[in-house]
């Protein structure tokens, strides 16, 4: 359908859908944590895309909405959250 992979890849993330999860762990001092999913899986996801800077106000446990995008490193990391809202 897509011929033009770039094309796709934008429009799936723009008309992604929340999903929801809670924060499995934080790691404060370095600024990132974990979203356990509904399914079980472990999102990364880095504290400047929490909505309203609330980075510092999450707690293990607590449950979130995101969004998630392939990771970008060269390193082959998989997917992480694009957007984090504390429910």
């Amino acid at each position: 359908m897509w011929s033009c992979p770039e094309l796709y890849f934008a429009f799936s993330e723009e008309f992604s859908s929340h999903a929801s999860g809670k924060i499995k762990k934080l790691v404060a001092d370095k600024g990132f944590g974990f979203i356990q999913t509904d399914s079980g899986e472990d999102i990364f996801f880095h504290h400047s895309i929490v909505a309203n800077q609330g980075f510092d106000d999450l707690t293990e446990g607590q449950q979130v909405e995101y969004t998630v995008e392939q990771g970008q490193s060269s390193k082959g990391k998989g997917p992480r959250a694009a957007s984090v809202t504390p429910l």
